[in-house]
């Protein structure tokens, strides 16, 4: 019967180098195949299979036993500078009995002796991230327990820092929709690509996992329903805030937020080129009638349009709208 993956781990931990053998021989080949998905090359695939066993290596932290090892070395996120001497780690991890996401650098110029350089933690699962100059744009979300304590900040604050210890985001650098209609943030947080220590975190509260990174800026949705009552006719159309924090000038900077009607389905639906922002949207609308005694009668009409493109200047003002997409029927 194979060893797991933890088990081995542990008997590492404990002195035994025959385990990281037996490590490296059940999950090199799967890591080689993780990491080439992004390089796009084999040799160096390998060269980053080699670094993330190294970290290991050099970080002996206590291993938890409800973990898997699996489980780090599958979700990890792995950049290799240009000249192959520094690696960026991106990978969940457990602290202060919530997820965080550790953005590790290891100075990988001798082979033989990496070296840590330094890390962040940033509060929340891991959503996505790009390398910026240099830097590192992280972005999680943050999901709020049920019934959380509130004089721990811990449990309803996004919390950013480094091993000397985590500090709850203040409110100026928190985005408040006045509709907010769920337990949750995305965090925005740029870590310095020299020395790993968080340069600007930034939170959306209530805002969705659907998140679109151009060339300049990073654009968040937030989707709700709104409601609006004209006589006996109450319509509901669902809507989409857009935020835009731009980040080319080495800060993150909110520049605005639009709203489009609709339902902005994945970062796939948005596109921005030449300062305009393209949003691809499904309507849908609902028109429920007042049986005139003040209660809602049982029937009600719904909408459901083609699709929408909404356009969006960098200011975030809604520019225009196309709605129908539906090709004409042949006479």
């Amino acid at each position: 019967m194979k060893e797991s993956g933890e088990a081995l781990y542990r008997r590492f931990l404990a002195g035994d180098n025959a385990a990281l053998e037996a490590l490296v021989g059940q999950y090199s080949d799967a890591l080689v195949r993780f990491a080439c998905g992004y390089v796009g090359d084999t040799a160096a695939a390998e060269d980053v299979m080699a670094d993330t066993f190294a970290v290991l290596i050099v970080r002996r932290k206590k291993f938890r036993e409800e973990a898997s090892f699996g489980g780090y070395t599958g979700r990890a996120e792995l950049y290799l500078s240009a000249d192959g001497r520094r690696v960026s780690i991106l990978s969940p991890v457990w602290r202060n009995k919530s997820v965080y996401t550790a953005v590790i650098g290891v100075d990988v110029s001798d082979p033989l002796h990496p070296a840590e350089i330094g890390r962040t933690y940033l509060s929340g699962n891991y959503l996505t991230s790009r390398m910026v100059g240099g830097d590192i744009l992280l972005i999680n979300t943050l999901y709020i327990p049920k019934d959380p304590d509130f004089a721990d900040q811990l449990q309803y604050l996004p919390q950013v820092g480094d091993e000397s210890g985590m500090q709850s985001l203040p409110m100026c650098d928190i985005l408040l929709p006045e509709n907010a209609n769920a337990a949750r943030y995305t965090v925005v947080c740029r870590v310095d690509g020299a020395d790993y220590a968080p340069e600007q975190t930034f939170a959306c509260f209530s805002y969705s996992e659907t998140a679109y990174v151009s060339q300049e800026n990073i654009f968040l949705t937030h989707g709700y329903t709104a409601t609006v009552q004209e006589g006996d006719e109450v319509t509901r159309t669902a809507t989409t805030d857009i935020s835009c924090l731009a980040y080319t000038d080495g800060t993150l900077s909110l520049r605005g937020t639009a709203t489009v009607k609709g339902s902005v389905k994945d970062q796939y639906s948005m596109d921005e080129e030449n300062g305009i922002l393209r949003v691809a949207t499904s309507l849908n609308t609902n028109i429920t009638a007042s049986a005139g005694d003040g209660e809602n009668m049982t029937d009600f009409i719904s909408r459901r349009t083609p699709p929408c493109i909404a356009s969006a200047c960098p200011t975030l003002r809604s520019q225009a709208r196309w709605n129908r997409l539906r090709p004409r029927a042949k006479k």
